[in-house]
């Protein structure tokens, strides 16, 4: 009898305790299928911050990391500031360079475009940029007789590419800065020289971070401001762009990148500033 009652026992707690699993993981299921930023989970740091806001600190960054799939095009125009944003005007295409969306690149008379939030497609968004822009054509590189450009961005604000460097594999670098003033997102860049073998190593380590085959954007849940930096290869086989959002550090490749072509230039940059290592503040393309 005893023996009965031991089974009946165990029938129930394994019942209960299947019961709590089915429970748990319908939970979790729901949880994942929710966007990343929505997530229960992240009330998990603030549990543990009860006992170590370090940890929890890491255990948020952790969590809350989020990196989308975000398609660019560079496309080729006559005259940047003619251009035609769908939905907007010429007179606004500074706050898409603020977003990141528009960004001017004056060696190549062309623009790079990528997905504005409203726009819930990128390839309808594309769609439209060439249909508002009839004279405009995507950038082909060999078309170009050109082959391969990178674009490094960096600025001290989630929405603020100030400082734009476009690199060629032979060593020559345009450096220019971006400002809403009187048009200056669009000046002229001024040209110096890296060397090739450091624009060489440059394209390798874009080449190892996956581009130009990666795409993305990398941003942390519910960061409202922050630094910028933004790596976008140009080449025959593709564009592609990895942009950190929210102060997000780049892989130490990339970090590496960005100190060589920094030192290389002879600029030094304290947080949002930029300046030549000979102390002129580095605001324009002089």
């Amino acid at each position: 009898m005893a023996t009965r009652s031991m089974i009946h026992g165990s029938s129930i707690r394994t019942w209960v305790l299947g019961g709590l699993l089915v429970l748990v993981g319908t939970g979790v299921a729901t949880d994942l299928s929710r966007p990343q930023c929505e997530r229960a989970v992240l009330a998990l740091p603030g549990i543990v911050a009860l006992v170590s806001d370090r940890a929890a600190d890491a255990l948020f960054a952790k969590l809350a990391t989020v990196e989308a799939s975000e398609p660019v095009r560079l496309i080729r125009v006559a005259d940047a500031r003619s251009f035609r944003f769908p939905r907007g005007t010429v007179g606004e295409l500074w706050n898409q360079v603020q977003a990141g969306v528009f960004s001017p690149v004056p060696p190549l008379d062309a623009v790079l475009v990528g997905r504005p939030y409203w726009y819930s497609s990128a390839e309808d968004f594309f769609r439209e940029v060439l249909a508002a822009n009839p004279s405009a054509r995507e950038w082909n590189a060999p078309a170009q007789g050109r082959w391969e450009y990178l674009l490094l961005q960096f600025g001290g604000g989630v929405e603020d590419l100030k400082l734009q460097v476009l690199l060629e594999a032979s060593g020559r670098a345009w450096v220019w800065m971006l400002g809403p003033e009187e048009h200056s997102w669009l000046p002229a860049p001024a040209t110096r020289e890296i060397g090739g073998e450091i624009a060489a190593r440059a394209f390798r380590l874009a080449r190892g971070a996956g581009l130009p085959d990666r795409s993305a954007s990398v941003w942390l849940c519910g960061a409202l401001d922050g630094g910028v930096q933004s790596f976008t290869l140009v080449a025959e086989d593709g564009v592609g762009r990895i942009a950190y959002l929210n102060s997000q550090e780049p892989p130490e490749e990339l970090s590496t990148l960005r100190q060589e072509i920094f030192g290389a230039l002879g600029i030094t940059r304290r947080g949002p500033w930029f300046s030549w290592q000979d102390g002129a503040a580095h605001t324009d393309g002089s």
